[in-house]
C-alpha cells in the first residue's frame, strides 16, 4: 500500500497546527516573572500558585481545563544559555537518590534558542487540591512540587539567584482527540529548538 501522499499532507497540516501554535499571540496566554523573585517554598509549605508575590502568573492557568502546550522563554539567547548552564552544573550534583534530589529534563543538542524547555500538559482538574493540570504542572516546573521524583525544570532549586525574566507562554489546544498532542509537542520543539529536554 502507497500512502506517501497521504502522510505528506497530513504533515503539512500538522505544521500548518504548529505554526498556528507559535505565531498565534492573541490565544497565548503568557506570564513574565523575575526568577530570584520568586517565594521560597519553606519546606514545601508554599506554593506559587497561592503566594502573594507570585499569584498573578497563575491567575490564568487556574481557568485552562483543556490540553495546553507551553513554553519558557527568556529574553536573549544569551540569557537562555547561561540558565541552562546553572542546570547543566545542578544536573552533575543533583544524583538520583541523593538527599534532596529532584528530577529535571534532560540535556538537549540545541544550543541557539532563547526557549528553555518546552512540553505539554492533559487538561483536567486534580481533585485532591482542585488544580488545573497546567497549574499543578507549571507549580513543578518552578519547583514548589515535594517529590523530587516529578519530572521539570525546578527553576528555585537551581537559579533562584537568577536575576532573569522569564516567560511561561500556555496555547490551549482545545480538541476531542489528544492522540496528536504529542505529535504537535515534537513539531514545535523542533522549531523552537529548547535548550533542554527530550523530543
Amino acid at each position: 500500500m502507497n500512502v506517501k501522499k497521504e502522510i505528506l499532507e497530513a504533515h503539512r497540516i500538522l505544521e500548518t497546527i504548529r505554526d498556528k501554535v507559535i505565531s498565534n499571540v492573541d490565544e497565548r496566554f503568557s506570564a513574565t516573572f523575575k526568577i530570584k523573585n520568586l517565594p521560597n517554598h519553606d519546606g514545601f509549605d508554599v506554593d506559587a500558585n497561592t503566594h502573594k508575590d507570585s499569584r498573578y502568573i497563575f491567575t490564568q492557568l487556574d481557568k485552562i481545563e483543556c490540553d495546553c502546550l507551553y513554553w519558557f522563554s527568556l529574553e536573549t539567547k544569551e540569557q537562555a544559555k547561561e540558565l541552562n548552564s546553572l542546570l547543566n552544573k545542578y544536573r552533575k550534583k543533583n544524583k538520583k537518590g541523593s538527599k534532596g534530589f529532584r528530577c529535571v529534563p534532560a540535556t538537549s543538542k540545541n544550543e541557539d534558542s532563547e526557549v528553555l524547555y518546552v512540553g505539554i500538559r492533559r487538561g483536567g482538574i486534580t481533585i485532591k487540591s482542585r488544580l488545573t493540570n497546567i497549574t499543578g504542572r507549571v507549580n513543578q516546573h518552578l519547583g514548589y512540587y515535594h517529590k523530587g521524583s516529578t519530572q521539570g525544570l525546578q527553576l528555585i532549586h537551581f537559579a533562584k539567584e537568577c536575576d532573569f525574566d522569564i516567560t511561561i507562554n500556555v496555547v490551549k489546544i482545545e480538541s476531542s482527540c489528544s492522540m496528536y498532542l504529542n505529535i504537535i509537542e515534537k513539531l514545535v520543539a523542533k522549531k523552537l529548538k529548547p535548550l533542554c529536554g527530550r523530543h
